[in-house]
């Protein structure tokens, strides 16, 4: 089965978000729910694909729901539909027009357990010059093998002789996805909303594009068979894929980057123990200490040594208040001004000073609550402020080494 619809959505709100995907897609990875509420509201205003059945002519009743985002790729689903000793079956699969491609629907008998025999890699061989080859951290369950852009290996397992063997591939990790730079064009702070706040409108703005690059999907599939400029991207995307456990196998960006989109941590404020200050970005947060990335480079910090931990919620400080302020005084005191020059008889002296006055009473209170509300405390343990970090997984070893005397760049 493929998601073709989901698929389409998916990319299309890529495309809205532009520039502004990472700081959502970081809000996910530290667990903030709303956000993740929110982004997954569109799928599940989609829907996935119900499965009930009826028994000799009796009720409907559910056995299960399958969803999932994409990608365009054959994924085959078991359901357990119930002992059934004799007499009719009817099954109904229950999903939105269009949204799914069906290769197959089978009923089939489910036999005796099997134990499957696990295989670990056996050989790693790098491709790209400068890489190691990650053998021992694949076999080490308590560390990870982190993949860069250009990275590959072939890995090897030794399958045992005998009988035919079905094989199986276990990963698990993590990918990032790259933004191309003609996907901004597309950038729409207005769509963008529509998707997070109204999931159904959304849908049906993206409707006629989506038909219109229908074509063809009878005759051929993937990227390739797509028309129209939302789907012509998918068949060249460039992925970084990181995969992160045993037996994971990393995949190789196949085309640049135009625009690359860094994913960051929460920027912090931290109290230590002897009165210092410091502030960065947090990289890493483990059971012993943290990692800020600041103006001196990288520091490792004792949660013995803290006294207080502040994160930054949003970048719309006091000055930038101010700013707005300003220009809603001048913007406004012009305009009234020149409204009031175009009655007869009407002294206008006093306009835009009364203008300007009203708009810093108001802006004052208003940039002081922006302020105050700029940074919250957060306890100091790694439960709460891991979500925060750049590498809330524990994969920084390799930052850490290429970033370790690096001062952090301004933002």
């Amino acid at each position: 089965m493929a998601g073709y619809v989901s698929t389409f959505v998916f990319y299309q709100a890529l495309a809205y978000g532009g520039t502004d995907v990472a700081d959502v897609l970081a809000a996910m990875e530290r667990g903030e729910h709303d956000v993740t509420d929110r982004v997954l509201g569109i799928s599940r205003t989609l829907g996935g694909i119900e499965i009930l059945v009826r028994i000799d002519g009796g009720p409907l009743h559910s056995v299960g729901h399958f969803s999932e985002a994409g990608p365009i790729a054959a994924d085959r689903q078991l359901f357990d539909l119930g002992t059934l000793e004799h007499g009719s079956v009817e099954v109904t699969l229950r999903m939105a027009r269009g949204s799914w491609r069906l290769d197959e629907v089978a009923l089939a008998h489910v036999s005796e357990p099997v134990e499957p025999v696990v295989l670990d890699p056996v050989r790693v061989e790098a491709m790209a010059p400068g890489s190691d080859d990650g053998l021992a951290r694949l076999l080490d369950p308590d560390v990870h093998l982190v993949t860069a852009r250009g990275d590959a290996r072939r890995i090897w397992f030794e399958v045992p002789p005998g009988a035919h063997h079905r094989l199986f591939l276990d990963t698990q990790g993590y990918y990032y996805e790259w933004m191309r730079g003609e996907w901004l064009e597309e950038q729409s702070a207005l769509s963008a909303a529509t998707v997070l706040e109204n999931p159904a409108e959304a849908l049906r703005r993206m409707a006629p594009r989506f038909k219109a690059v229908q074509t063809g999907w009878k005759h051929s599939s993937g990227p390739a068979a797509f028309g129209g400029r939302t789907m012509k991207r998918l068949g060249r995307i460039a992925l970084l894929v990181t995969l992160l456990a045993v037996g994971a196998v990393p995949a190789v960006a196949q085309d640049a980057v135009s625009v690359p989109i860094p994913v960051t941590g929460r920027d912090i404020n931290l109290v230590l123990t002897d009165g210092e200050r410091l502030s960065g970005e947090l990289i890493d947060a483990d059971a012993h200490r943290l990692l800020l990335w600041g103006s001196s480079g990288l520091r490792e910090i004792d949660y013995a040594r803290l006294t207080e931990v502040e994160a930054r919620r949003h970048g719309f400080g006091s000055g930038r208040a101010l700013a707005w302020v300003g220009l809603g005084a001048l913007v406004t005191g012009v305009g009234m001004t020149a409204a009031c020059s175009q009655v007869d008889g009407t002294s206008c002296g006093g306009v835009f000073l009364g203008m300007t006055l009203s708009w810093a009473v108001i802006g004052g209170l208003f940039a002081g609550s922006v302020a105050s509300g700029q940074y919250q405390s957060v306890p100091m343990d790694p439960t709460a402020l891991r979500p925060l970090a750049r590498f809330p997984q524990g994969a920084a070893s390799r930052f850490v080494e290429t970033n370790r005397s690096v001062p952090r760049p301004p933002r």
